[in-house]
This record gives structure tokens, C-alpha cells and sequence, in this order.
């Protein structure tokens, strides 16, 4: 199909379509292959999903409001000042989330088959919990001055000299996040 397309003169996308039907056949036939072996019946029992639709309309309210709780300040701001206001802010939040966004993950993904480790020793779990919080708090507060420190000079590699006179917001969101590092430590102590 891909051979044909592009000889009719479809450039590139004889390879999207190519795909997308060879996809649509495969489908077809699983579907056609699979009926004759088992039947497909779809019955819907909220009884037996009550659990889980529980559990999940609490986790998607909660990514709603995490969305809305991170980016009310720049709609906000954006309604307020308008969109180059925006882009300098959200330039200066996004460097500032930067190293938590780059060290959590990693330190966490080590941590967490720790506590799986012993996960029936709660004491154990919060010890191990406690001390990733403090390595994690202690180095993103290590970081954070440096960074403000060096805004200008970030900045000047990273982008180009008309970035330059916005090093005060970059300054400011960094001293939230060394706050917020330190604040995040006493919270769960």
C-alpha cells in the first residue's frame, strides 16, 4: 500500500497510511479470529467496578485540582498581564522546577523497592520514607542557590540575550523552591 501511495504521489504520508491499514487489518482479523474462540460479551456490572470507579474518580479529582493548583498562578497572570508576561513567568517557574523534576524521580525510583523491601514494617517505611524526604530536601536546598547565583549565566547559554533582563523572576521562583524543598521536610515529620 506504502508503494502504491507514494507512486500516486502522497510524499510521506503513504507510510502513515500504510500503517494506520495495515493496523486496521490486523484488528479486523483479531477480532474475526478471536470471536470464533471465545465470545465477547460486554456487560457492564457496577457492583463488580465499584471499587475501582471509587478509587479512580478520587485519583482524577485529585490530578484536577494538582493540575489547576500548579498553573492558577500563570492563568492568572496571563488573564492579568497577557502572554509575554506569561512567557517570561512560566520561563522562570519552569527553571525553578527543573531540578526537582530531574532529581526526585531518580532518588525515589531507588527508594521505593526499599520500602517494598519492608513494607510490612510501617516504623521501617516511614524511616526510609523520612530519610529520602531529608536527602532529597538537603539537595534541592544545596541547588537552588547555586542556580540563582547563576541565573544570568543559564540564561546566557541556554537562550539568547533577550531573556537577560528576567533573571530577578528566575531569582525569585528559585527561592521559592529552595523554601518549599525545606518545607516539604517539616511537613512530613
Amino acid at each position: 500500500m506504502a508503494v502504491v501511495l507514494a507512486k500516486k504521489g502522497h510524499g510521506v504520508f503513504a507510510l502513515v497510511y500504510s500503517t494506520l491499514a495495515g493496523l486496521a487489518v490486523s484488528t479486523l482479523l483479531y477480532c474475526y479470529w478471536g470471536s470464533r474462540q471465545i465470545m465477547i460479551g460486554f456487560v457492564f456490572d457496577r457492583s463488580s467496578v465499584r471499587a475501582f470507579l471509587h478509587f479512580g474518580i478520587y485519583q482524577a479529582g485529585n490530578d484536577v485540582l494538582s493540575y489547576f493548583n500548579l498553573h492558577i498562578d500563570t492563568l492568572l497572570l496571563g488573564k492579568l498581564l497577557g502572554i509575554d508576561a506569561v512567557g517570561y513567568y512560566s520561563f522562570a517557574k519552569n527553571l525553578a522546577i527543573k531540578p526537582v523534576q530531574v532529581i526526585n524521580p531518580v532518588i525515589t525510583q531507588v527508594a521505593f523497592p526499599l520500602m517494598a523491601k519492608v513494607n510490612d514494617n510501617i516504623t521501617a517505611v516511614k524511616n526510609i520514607y523520612l530519610k529520602v524526604l531529608g536527602f532529597l530536601s538537603s539537595i534541592n536546598f544545596l541547588i537552588y542557590p547555586f542556580l540563582a547565583a547563576s541565573s544570568v549565566s543559564i540564561i546566557r547559554f541556554f537562550f539568547t540575550d533577550k531573556w537577560l533582563p528576567r533573571p530577578l523572576p528566575c531569582r525569585a521562583w528559585l527561592c521559592i523552591g529552595m523554601i518549599r524543598s525545606v518545607f516539604n521536610r517539616w511537613v512530613f515529620c
